[in-house]
């Protein structure tokens, strides 16, 4: 397994302890990244978008593939990153490192 997938599997795992709210979502990633990242609240609204209602009933490893299709590692189109500066720097557009684990046991709320 790559350290993408560990990376992104990590972050599943904290979602997936988390309430499954867009805010929640959105902390995970706060939280398993260590800083807030601008297009984190995309992806968890696109994540949110795909999964529905269901969110919790996603395995870990559905969720894995979700977020690296939206974060454009699976094979598929990537995700639009947000420009907000338009400044032409490309380094806005830098994918951020992806952990390889999570302190937070994967729980699934019903």
């Amino acid at each position: 397994m790559d350290t993408d997938k560990l990376g992104v599997l990590a972050l599943a795992d904290t979602m997936l302890a988390s309430h499954g709210g867009l805010d929640d979502l959105v902390a995970a990633c706060d939280r398993v990244f260590d800083a807030p990242l601008p297009w984190a609240p995309r992806l968890c609204a696109a994540l949110l978008a795909r999964t529905g209602e269901h969110f919790h009933y996603f395995s870990r490893y559905e969720l894995t593939d979700i977020l690296l299709q939206l974060l454009g590692r699976g094979g598929v189109e990537p995700y639009p990153y947000p420009d907000d500066d338009d400044d032409g720097d490309d380094d806005a557009h830098e994918r951020a490192p992806l952990p390889a684990f999570s302190d937070l046991p994967p729980v699934r709320r019903y």
